[in-house]
């Protein structure tokens, strides 16, 4: 699935699942915890700009890149996430992907 295809919808029947992140040889794990809709400041009327937030490990955080995840319901997809830090009582760290 490309990320053209991808909607908030397709992303909240997705929340609380786990996506799992492929960084280098190494597979974090993480729990998609929320979908944001955002203001759009394109004129693009077929796609609401939205975020998806992502709660990871603490113990493994990741460097702001393009990552593949996988993910049982969506299959494959390759998203650029941006760290957060972490998430309010420490118990993970936050990633976030934008769409426009």
């Amino acid at each position: 699935m490309t990320p053209d295809q991808l909607s908030a919808e397709t992303f909240h029947e997705c929340l609380h699942q786990t996506f799992r992140i492929r960084a280098g040889e190494e597979t974090v794990e993480a729990e998609l915890v929320e979908v944001r809709g955002l203001k759009s400041h394109t004129r693009r009327e077929d796609r609401q700009a939205f975020s998806v937030l992502f709660q990871g490990p603490m113990d493994k955080p990741l460097e702001q890149s393009i990552f593949r995840l996988e993910n049982d319901t969506l299959g494959e997809l390759d998203l650029f996430l941006v760290t957060l830090g972490p998430d309010a009582d420490g118990n993970g760290m936050i990633y976030e992907a934008v769409f426009t």
